[in-house]
């Protein structure tokens, strides 16, 4: 609500200026009163009120001298002049000074209720124009953090991006927030709001993320939003406690699960393009140590390292093992690794995977040598170091290791077709329920698969996530039903499994270039005029 000050000598004006219009109405509350020009500056002082309304003639300083010095100290400050005397030579001065309205004694209500409307529009627009400035400055300066922070950049642009941020951000942390769809319904809803309103959906969020901590969304980017949080509340709230409640939040109010990383503090914009890099080690490190909502530097992961492995010495080991066939020995050290690799520098992952990927290629050396032609065209063969990188989980690394192994111990029957099989079982499940609301638990608990395993192999083989296929499903069923039945598009998009028919009517332009009933439309007459010729 704005504020308004009363000057006027004359304290029977004072009470019918303040009684004669409803301010209320016009979001303005009366603060203040003053008698001369001395006492109004002490109450301006005070209450730093945004509508002024004085007389002219006072003792001690008239209003001339005291909407001068009001305007050198708050030039936004707007004035309505209130006097018995119609001078114009001091309406004169007063416009001048940036004043815009003079009533004379006694005040006509109407009169001035036009006045007060008019300087409140007046501040409305000025208000709505600077927010709209700020925005677009705020946004501007948004873009340019995401792509110093993605591509990195001289140190002269470093320095200027730290000027334009707010100081708040002058010490921050990088968080990355991760949107698990563990449902076909999650990837709906998900999509929906995306698709629909994503600008309200981060404005929203922005806006509650700083009720908890000082925050800016940097960016979006494949269900991951990326943040720069002030690291200054850190002494009260430790940034495990936000990250928690991030998670709480997002499933009380979007009914979704995230994970949360977030990485030490840092001083200075230059940092960001690392800070990033480590970050995106963090996320991809919590996927790796399994059910971990919370992950951060300074919490539950050291950027020091702690457990040292020795990689180079291991790898030899386990090659003289499987040379040897001792496969007990071989699935020992694999355990030790893998073991160890949950308490790693995130940032040194990559020594796990290399050391797994050497044992493949120790495996495919083995099949050579003993001439075991069979085994040429098994997926394990063909395998590269970016395949075996792609196993998301410690869990699913440790499967794939044991299960290579024991293709070479010859104790694996299906080591050829097992994975094209498990991928074809999952598109049979998604053809049987696709009118359900499918869950990976669900499935892969059906399958006997664990979920990011399962995930990067549907990915690996048919070039598309799950939820991609099963909507290409659904849609395929779709058009079947617009074509041999009579059913409602709303009733079609309830018996394909989607509960918002909107939803359904958009994804289906979307992927056709029709709406349901355009589509069924067009087909129709296809059809007819196929007939007649």
């Amino acid at each position: 609500m704005r504020k308004a000050l009363i000057v006027d000598d004359e304290m029977l004006s004072v009470r019918m200026v303040s009684r004669i219009i409803d301010w209320e109405k016009y979001g303005v509350r009366i603060c203040a009163a003053a008698e001369d020009g001395m006492d109004a500056l002490e109450q301006f002082e005070i209450h730093r009120p945004d509508l002024i309304l004085t007389d002219i003639r006072m003792p001690r300083m008239d209003g001339l001298e005291f909407i001068q010095k009001v305007k050198e100290k708050k030039p936004e400050t707007e004035f309505i002049l209130i006097s018995g005397y119609a001078d114009f030579s001091y309406v004169k001065r007063a416009m001048e000074m940036g004043c815009s309205h003079y009533i004379l004694k006694p005040v006509d209500e109407a009169e001035l209720e036009t006045a007060v409307r008019f300087l409140i529009d007046k501040m409305d627009k000025k208000e709505r124009q600077e927010e709209i400035l700020e925005e677009n400055q705020r946004i501007k300066v948004r873009r340019q953090l995401s792509r110093f922070m993605r591509t990195g950049g001289s140190q002269a642009e470093a320095l200027r991006l730290m000027e334009q941020i707010p100081e708040e951000f002058s010490v921050y942390r990088l968080a990355g927030i991760m949107i698990e769809e563990n449902s076909i319904n999650d990837y709906v809803e998900l999509d929906s709001r995306l698709t629909v309103g994503m600008e309200v959906l981060e404005n929203r969020l922005e806006e509650d993320l700083n009720r908890k901590r000082r925050c800016m969304l940097l960016d979006y980017e494949e269900g991951c939003w990326t943040a720069m949080i002030s690291a200054y509340a850190d002494e009260e709230e430790p940034s495990e406690v936000w990250a928690k409640e991030i998670c709480s939040y997002f499933r009380a109010e979007y009914e979704m699960a995230v994970r949360v990383c977030f990485t030490l503090p840092y001083d200075n914009t230059s940092h960001l393009p690392a800070a990033f890099m480590k970050l995106s080690n963090l996320e991809r490190f919590s996927f790796y140590v399994g059910e971990t909502p919370v992950l951060g530097y300074g919490y539950n992961c050291e950027e020091n390292e702690f457990d040292q492995l020795d990689i180079l010495d291991r790898t030899k080991v386990i090659a003289q093992a499987l040379s040897g066939r001792d496969f007990a020995a071989a699935k020992k050290i694999l355990a030790e690794v893998l073991g160890l690799s949950v308490h790693l520098n995130p940032t040194n992952l990559h020594l796990v995977y290399e050391f797994c990927y050497n044992v493949i290629c120790g495996i495919r050396e083995q099949f050579t040598r003993e001439e075991r032609l069979e085994m040429r065209d098994l997926p394990l063969m063909k395998m590269s170091y970016r395949d075996v990188s792609e196993l998301s989980t410690v869990y699913e690394l440790g499967q794939f290791m044991e299960k290579a192994m024991e293709c070479l111990a010859g104790e694996a029957s299906e080591c050829r077709s097992a994975y094209g099989c498990l991928v074809q079982e999952g598109i049979g499940y998604l053809e049987q329920h696709f009118d359900s609301n499918i869950s990976l638990d669900s499935m892969c608990a059906v399958l006997s698969v664990s979920k990011n395993y399962f995930c990067y192999l549907f990915k690996r083989e048919t070039g598309e996530n799950i939820w991609s296929c099963l909507t290409q499903i659904r849609l395929k069923q779709s058009k079947k039903l617009l074509l041999t039945t009579d059913y409602k598009s709303y009733e079609i998009a309830y018996m394909v499994g989607y509960d918002n028919p909107s939803y359904f009517s958009r994804l289906f332009k979307k992927c056709t270039g029709y709406t349901p009933n355009e589509y069924r439309a067009v087909r129709t007459r296809e059809a007819h005029g196929g007939e007649k010729r």
